[in-house]
């Protein structure tokens, strides 16, 4: 209903949350009456589990309510590391009731209770939000049915409003809530607090309905057996699908929690696990339509009979229970800054995490995940929180070769005290055999996985990868370098380096694998062709030596989606999941690699199961949502980037990219706030021209000159922002500087063109400049050889129709634009588009641009 700022009320020198209501109804009479008496209602409510109402104002036109400012997690990220201990699930649950049951008292039922609008505080307390736009109950806004003598209650202008996957039934099916509506989302909300999930895996009103019907919603215990009998049959008593059949008030559910002794009965009759082991919910991630009426289930289910079922999946599936555990292997520490040392412990952890990578259940980071967190190794619970650890491994070299000494140390986030710890010494070989058996009996452990490995799993995890000690050391040496491959020299001499390990052992498979990821490293850097041609023979000269290893396909999977050759990436990389299913690195690169071939729906499947198994790592779902809106499916991207920002909230590209979403579906002034937050977080030419190009589209023409001002310090020979900062010269009548801008970007595209000559976005940038300086028989030579390299190409077919409305030629300008439409080009992008506002008076333009459904766009110029 809408948008939600942070302010600071100077009156009582405070801060507040300022929600800005942006819903139909709050412009019409009747609606901005009830929001005041709404507001007015929860003003009333005075509880230390319940976000305050101060102040509702009314400035330009719109409607604001003043609220109290929460500081804390919502419940939804708390919850990303698993379920809590039964005692936390009593004390979350008594404090939800205590705040429903004062609400309730007032006649304000909330009617939207999910994890987001549950604030939990460092001290352990949580406030409910959002009260401020609940409905009233009969209390105080319900009439007298004059046939039946009951009491009827207010509905929102569509319906109930709500998240479907927290919904009571009678709400589902579009019938009124009232306080056992809240009750049953305490329900559905204290089910996946103890367990991890949510009762019902369905995400769409009408599945959920009719799973609803289908069954009773399963005893939580079933789920989780260590949940105490009581504190089970409690939640089960909130599920029930009849009204009548619940706990008929916040009050009783306060006192059943409060009457647990923390003692209640459990049966153990399974091992215990990690709380991670138990499985996580990520928070759902799209919007859904409220159910209205009983006959719009009728409706939407005659739909689902029409379409493919494809269509109609949920991007983001709800993690499993049961996903597998993750293990963070530190850095191995060095106290003695020898550079040998470091070499040393960087093969050790190599090795370590190779061998541990093929334990059934258990997930390895890599160590591009761990090594942030090398400064900060007693920090568990940020390991878990950003990365999803279950496990730390954390070792110290004390002693280096021969007579080397190291300490290992297994650590977990429900202890504080390491849960093993030995000390390892001998040489080099030795001493690599007896960490690995180490490290397996501790994860072995009743205080780790709590399970016997079997003979397979306990043959790859005790596998040296050679049996020579100087090929090891220059393994080691080389795998040091190239995890630093942005220091000069470094790649070149990890590939002496290998050559050298290979030299002395040349069954050394790992060491083939990495002179494949040295040379890829050096063909990223160089572009040079022989170098990808040797990373592909390095890394099948390895898989020859050793086929069964799960890193070395997945090597060879990024070296083939690198190189073009996407069809022998996918079989890589398949190969590489059936090895090793818990890898979620393997999961996410085939996803995208599926994704671009087209296959979209295998490519989100991909990419799910990297989200079941890693559900807190931000760049599983960064990669969702930037196939999703490639895809066109901009709802899902939304909320794919929004998971991404609540993970990693000081990652640019994360907003940047929920900005450019926020841009395609036309809310400019979201967009806006995110681009302005990405240049604050992280300054770049990228950054700079996306926000001004969305202060552009809101005739904000001075800020969009002073942001493609910043883009083009970070950038002075994009011919892109020399076309665009022209633009905005236009806008602003400064027709000197914007004919010195064209000819600018006109010059910078050529000297990019003596490097390609098939550049098409360099022709088509040189094209609209042209046609911007009035240059006509040029513009329209190079908006033709753009075609000509690129015929199917939307961006060269979308500028091709702007140089065509520069030249007024707008029969062809619509015929572009048709076909960029027909490529991919999104009508939403085309609708809000400055450069094509010529076309925007034409029946043939409204007709092309007419429906929503694009396949995919970019927001830029």
């Amino acid at each position: 209903m809408g948008e939600v700022f942070l302010g600071h009320d100077p009156r009582l020198d405070r801060r507040v949350a300022l929600k800005c209501l942006t819903s139909a109804e709050a412009d019409s009479p009747d609606g901005h009456a009830r929001i005041l008496r709404e507001a007015r209602a929860a003003a009333r409510l005075t509880h230390a589990n319940i976000a305050g109402v101060y102040d509702v104002l009314e400035e330009g036109g719109r409607t604001y309510i003043v609220m109290e400012y929460v500081e804390g997690v919502s419940l939804s990220a708390y919850l990303a590391g698993g379920p809590r201990p039964p005692a936390e699930v009593r004390s979350i649950g008594r404090q939800l009731a205590s705040a429903l049951a004062a609400a309730h008292a007032q006649g304000v039922v909330h009617r939207d209770l999910k994890p987001s609008n549950i604030q939990v505080m460092s001290n352990g307390s949580i406030k409910v939000l959002d009260f401020g736009v609940a409905r009233l109950t009969a209390m105080t806004a319900g009439t007298l049915d004059s046939t039946t003598g009951a009491l009827r209650v207010d509905m929102t202008v569509q319906g109930n409003p709500g998240t479907p996957i927290y919904m009571a039934p009678e709400q589902l099916i579009g019938q009124p809530a009232d306080a056992r509506s809240d009750l049953y989302s305490a329900g559905v909300i204290l089910f996946l607090v103890a367990t991890g999930r949510r009762p019902y895996l369905e995400t769409t009103a009408v599945t959920l309905a009719l799973a609803m019907n289908a069954a009773p919603a399963p005893d939580a215990r079933s789920i989780n057996p260590l949940i105490p009998i009581e504190l089970s049959d409690t939640i089960r008593r909130l599920l029930e699908r009849n009204p009548d059949d619940r706990m008929q008030s916040a009050r009783e559910l306060e006192a059943a929690l409060g009457a647990m002794s923390g003692n209640s009965s459990v049966t153990r009759a399974l091992p215990l696990r990690s709380s991670s082991d138990s499985g996580t919910l990520p928070r759902a991630l799209a919007r859904v339509w409220t159910m209205v009426a009983a006959g719009a289930t009728l409706l939407i289910i005659a739909a689902i009979a029409r379409e493919p079922l494809s269509h109609l999946r949920w991007p983001l599936e709800s993690a499993v229970p049961n996903h597998p555990a993750v293990l963070a292997i530190l850095p191995v520490e060095h106290p003695n800054g020898d550079p040998h040392t470091e070499y040393l412990a960087a093969g050790i952890w190599s090795v370590v995490a190779q061998n541990l990578g093929s334990v059934r259940g258990l997930s390895v980071l890599s160590r591009a995940s761990t090594a942030p967190f090398e400064t900060q190794r007693g920090d568990i619970s940020a390991l878990h929180k950003q990365l999803g650890a279950a496990y730390v491994l954390d070792m110290t070299m004390l002693a280096p070769p021969p007579a080397a000494r190291l300490l290992a140390r297994l650590r977990t986030v429900d202890k504080p005290m390491p849960v093993w710890e030995q000390t390892f010494q001998g040489d080099l070989l030795a001493l690599e055999r007896l960490l690995l058996d180490g490290i397996g009996r501790a994860l072995e452990s009743r205080d780790a996985m709590g399970r016997r490995f079997m003979a397979t799993e306990w043959e790859h995890i005790r596998k040296l990868p050679t049996t020579s000690p100087d090929a090891l050391s220059a393994y080691s040496e080389a795998r040091s370098l190239i995890d630093r491959d942005d220091v000069p020299g470094n790649i070149d001499r990890s590939i002496s380096l290998l050559q050298r390990a290979i030299k002395a052992d040349s069954s050394f498979a790992l060491a083939h694998a990495a002179l494949g990821d040295a040379y890829l490293r050096l063909f990223q850097a160089k572009k040079d062709a022989s170098a990808a041609s040797l990373a592909t023979d390095a890394v099948r000269r390895a898989i020859a030596l050793d086929p069964n290893q799960a890193p070395i396909y997945y090597s060879l999977g990024v070296l083939q989606q690198q190189t073009g050759h996407p069809d022998d990436a996918v079989k890589a990389l398949r190969r590489a999941i059936e090895l090793q299913p818990d890898n979620d690195d393997s999961h996410r690169v085939l996803g995208r690699v599926l994704a671009d071939k087209g296959q979209v729906d295998e490519g989100v499947a991909e990419l799910n199961d990297a989200i079941r198994i890693r559900p807190t790592f931000w760049n599983n779902y960064f990669t969702l949502g930037f196939v999703l809106y490639n895809a066109g499916r901009y709802e899902f991207a939304l909320e794919a980037y929004r998971r991404t920002t609540e993970l990693r909230p000081d990652h640019a590209g994360a907003f940047q990219m929920l900005g450019t979403v926020q841009y395609v579906l036309g809310t400019i002034d979201q967009a806006i706030g995110n681009f302005e937050h990405a240049v604050r977080l992280g300054p770049s030419a990228a950054a700079y021209s996306n926000l001004a190009f969305a202060y552009f589209t809101a005739d904000r023409y001075e800020d969009a000159l002073q942001a493609y001002e910043a883009a083009l310090k970070q950038s002075p020979r994009s011919p892109l922002n020399h076309r665009n900062i022209a633009d905005v010269y236009q806008r602003l009548g400064r027709t000197a500087d914007a004919k010195a801008a064209y000819a600018t970007a006109i010059e910078l595209a050529e000297a990019t063109l003596v490097a390609n000559p098939r550049d098409s976005s360099a022709i088509m940038e040189m094209a609209l400049s042209e046609a911007r300086l009035g240059r006509r028989s040029q513009a329209e030579r190079h908006a033709a050889e753009g075609i000509a390299l690129e015929p199917t190409n939307r961006n060269v077919r979308e500028r091709s129709a702007k140089v065509h409305v520069a030249l007024e030629q707008y029969d062809a300008a619509l015929d572009d634009l048709a076909a960029a439409i027909e490529h991919g080009y999104d009508r939403r992008l085309a609708r809000l588009d400055k450069e094509l506002e010529a076309l925007r008076s034409s029946p043939r333009f409204q007709a092309i641009t007419a429906s929503a459904a694009g396949s995919s766009g970019a927001a830029g110029r």
